[in-house]
């Protein structure tokens, strides 16, 4: 080791003037490209730590409010008439025949439920439904159809554009709920 200190004593000294302060302004560039990197990254960690220490305080409310939410969905439950809520394949067919009924050319996706185990026993299924070059008419038909299904299942999303040729072109989020412990329809 005291030989290597040394060496660089002997360099140092052997270099003129301009190139111990170019030695230096090299070293001083560096440290501050090192303190901007570090001051980037501390900053990154600072704020994912405020976001974690936020989520962890959300999740510590939920959890000292469990037993609250465990009896607001028993009475919620309660207030809904399980034979009527809407399964992810109830709800696919239910609204192939309201856009069939309004005389729709549509097209829809695979309903996508959650798992009703991690949402307290309640699965909710989401369909993603389009009609191209539709006429306004059937449009207001078809959501009328759609009305009637609610609270059960519900239009999470619309948007319509027209086509320039006094057509719509319309898209649609549904959603519905169910209790899975309970059969199909």
């Amino acid at each position: 080791m005291k030989n290597i200190a040394k060496k660089v004593s002997e360099f140092y000294m052997s270099r003129t003037k301009r190139e111990k302060f170019m030695l230096y302004a090299f070293i001083i560039a560096g440290l501050g490209l090192w303190y901007t990197n570090l001051a980037d990254k501390s900053a990154l960690l600072e704020e994912r730590m405020l976001d974690l220490s936020a989520r962890l305080d959300a999740a510590r409310m939920v959890v000292a409010s469990e037993e609250s939410i465990v009896s607001k969905l028993a009475e919620a439950r309660k207030a809904f008439d399980k034979s009527k809520t809407v399964s992810a394949r109830a709800l696919q067919d239910m609204v192939e025949k309201s856009a069939s009924e309004s005389s729709l050319q549509y097209e829809t996706s695979l309903p996508q439920s959650s798992e009703g185990n991690l949402s307290g026993g309640v699965s909710v299924s989401t369909l993603r439904f389009s009609a191209q070059h539709a006429p306004i008419g059937n449009l207001v038909e078809f959501e009328r159809k759609l009305k009637r299904l609610e609270p059960y299942a519900v239009v999470k999303e619309a948007s319509f554009s027209a086509d320039g040729k006094g057509l719509v072109n319309a898209r649609y989020k549904i959603c519905s709920f169910d209790f899975p412990n309970q059969t199909e329809k």
